[in-house]
């Protein structure tokens, strides 16, 4: 089936990659979880329904939302019910927000994690009176700064893919902007081409030359390179080449 859709796609154009066609990222969820329960509602329909599935199994369920609590107003919800020796690291903000940049940050939905965040605020100050001195009247409070914590949802995706875009409508400064951000440099590219190739494999690309050279000298030689990523319909692929 996989051999079959590839040798299609190269009749359907290259706006067709393989990328959601055979449901293979939706099934990497039990990798991680030992159930995975979708609930999905129309806005055009009253009734929600539920798609439940264990790992290693066969079968699933599909039924009706009956519980008043479990409701959603529309949309879809996928809940993953993680496995004991992953609940710990995959239901850390961190990870989750890290693994979304990694293989998510160029997909045109927006995608929010949810996160503690620090923020500064102005309270009274509670100054109980020294022995002899008067009470200040109430309103005369001192007030002071604190840094407290709270939880909100951040966008983690707000970077756009640049090599989808037209290169004669990205201006140098969003050229050395996407460079710094993808490849976390501090220091402008010394050079940078765009360009599309066309024939029997299409793709487009934005090729940098670093402002400086690799600070390790085993990095300039070896034959493997993290500095080249793929993406698919603007999901990470890999980074992994000779």
């Amino acid at each position: 089936k996989f051999l079959k859709a590839l040798k299609e796609n190269k009749d359907i154009g290259a706006d067709n990659g393989l990328i959601g066609q055979f449901g293979v990222g939706f099934y990497s969820a039990f990798l991680v979880a030992d159930r995975v329960v979708v609930s999905t509602k129309s806005p055009k329909s009253d009734k929600q329904y539920v798609w439940e599935a264990v790992a290693d199994s066969s079968s699933y369920v599909v039924r009706e939302e009956t519980d008043p609590e479990k409701l959603i107003q529309r949309g879809t919800q996928i809940t993953l019910h993680l496995r004991p020796d992953d609940k710990f690291e995959f239901a850390e903000p961190t990870r989750i927000q890290g693994l979304v940049k990694n293989y998510s940050q160029f997909v045109s939905f927006p995608i929010y994690t949810w996160q503690e965040k620090l923020r500064t605020v102005e309270v009274e100050e509670e100054e109980e009176p020294k022995e002899g001195e008067e009470t200040k009247p109430k309103g005369e409070k001192k007030k002071k700064t604190i840094t407290e914590k709270y939880w909100d949802w951040e966008l983690v995706n707000e970077t756009k893919p640049i090599w989808m875009c037209n290169p004669k409508e990205v201006t140098k400064e969003e050229y050395d902007e996407f460079y710094k951000k993808t490849f976390n440099e501090f220091l402008d590219p010394l050079g940078y081409t765009h360009f599309t190739t066309e024939g029997e494999v299409e793709f487009k690309s934005v090729l940098y030359i670093p402002g400086m050279a690799p600070l390790n000298n085993e990095d300039a030689v070896n034959s493997k390179t993290k500095n080249i990523r793929l993406y698919v319909k603007r999901v990470f692929i890999s980074d992994d080449f000779d």
